[in-house]
């Protein structure tokens, strides 16, 4: 209802991403971060934490196909394959 295309929507192995493709330059005028803020302002609760960190663009997002293999492959904590779960139709 904002006018917001959907989302990709993927899973990094230790959490789920929404991805959008913006056109903005690197040096946005904090408008990204300016947005995260709000939106965690809005949604984060005891189940979900919206990261706050990846407003710049020099952050790297997890590749799909990848795994995620911070620490030990345990029983309780495998190591897990980023991946896309759902494509918008763009």
């Amino acid at each position: 209802s904002r006018g917001w295309p959907d989302p990709f929507l993927a899973d990094s192995g230790n959490g789920y991403h929404l991805l959008y493709p913006i056109d903005l330059p690197t040096e946005d005028g904090d408008i990204v971060k300016r947005n995260l803020l709000a939106i965690a302002a809005r949604f984060d609760s005891d189940f979900v934490k919206i990261d706050k960190t990846v407003h710049n663009a020099a952050r790297i997002c997890k590749l799909p196909g990848t795994l995620a293999r911070k620490g030990d492959n345990t029983p309780s904590r495998p190591h897990r394959q980023a991946r896309i779960l759902e494509i918008p139709t763009l």
